[in-house]
């Protein structure tokens, strides 16, 4: 009878760590194994079949697609207040995932900042990588800022050539879309003489729309630029020149043609294919 007990307890025991796993995290998504420490906390429920959760049925032959997902709960740890509630996919023990299926996003206050429904077609026409969830996707704070530089040469054309290098900051890195300021400094060649320019600028990159636009200048000149970015690691775009004084030699004005790439290995610039 006492054996019969004991099996019973353990059993019953382990059914409720499997389907409540509480991870904790801080407050950039890392896993943090202090309760005291942590700024969010996540609730896991056991793995329930694809079939179940979105009414759709995996072929067999189909890779993207899982055939379960994990229906997840995050809270704001300082009032327990809903963070998060959708299904995830990915690394479960390594806190990267993506999302599919309905997917809602809350304030500390409890209000709705976003909501999303990512059919399974549409995650796999995008090809989805894993990513981590911020607390507010649309928000501006401090702790978006990532000093953590990237490396970028560019290269415009509206007057003469200019090639320009010089390291890009992360204003705002925990959202899909990326702020980006830069400073550098380039050269250009007009008659016989080589000129150098320093360069300012800041750069929107949107994620999902595979899209930039950029607003810059040097002392000679301002510009602005808009066009594809490819995962923000390349930017293709065209734009129009204004000198500041038409009288200064080089004036550069007119249509500009520009064409970036970044070098980083900050995980947080590098954008990868968003659900």
């Amino acid at each position: 009878m006492v054996l019969h007990f004991l099996i019973f307890v353990f059993l019953f025991s382990s059914k409720i760590t499997a389907q409540n796993d509480t991870i904790f995290f801080d407050k950039y998504w890392n896993k943090e194994p202090k309760k005291e420490l942590a700024v969010y906390y996540r609730i896991s429920d056991k793995e329930i079949k694809t079939e179940d959760a979105l009414n759709y049925t995996p072929k067999k032959n189909d890779y993207i697609i899982p055939s379960e997902i994990f229906p997840v709960k995050d809270y704001y740890i300082k009032n327990n207040q809903l963070q998060f509630q959708g299904y995830l996919t990915g690394k479960y023990r390594l806190n990267e995932y993506s999302s599919i299926g309905e997917a809602k996003w809350y304030s500390e206050d409890g209000h709705l900042i976003q909501s999303k429904n990512t059919s399974p077609r549409e995650y796999r026409k995008k090809l989805m990588g894993p990513v981590k969830f911020p607390s507010e996707r649309n928000s501006f704070s401090k702790e978006s800022v990532d000093l953590s530089p990237a490396f970028y040469i560019s290269y415009s054309i509206a007057l003469k050539s200019q090639y320009t290098a010089g390291l890009e900051f992360c204003l705002d890195c925990q959202n899909d879309n990326k702020l980006l300021l830069g400073l550098g400094y380039g050269i250009m060649r007009y008659d016989d003489k080589t000129y150098g320019l320093p360069d300012f600028h800041l750069s929107y990159n949107l994620s999902e729309k595979w899209l930039f636009a950029k607003v810059g200048g040097s002392r000679r000149n301002a510009y602005a630029i808009a066009g594809l970015s490819l995962l923000s690691i390349m930017d293709l775009g065209i734009g129009y020149s204004v000198p500041f004084n038409q009288e200064n030699i080089p004036a550069i004005k007119g249509f500009t043609f520009g064409a970036t790439i970044r070098f980083t290995n900050n995980k947080n610039l590098r954008l990868n294919f968003k659900y």
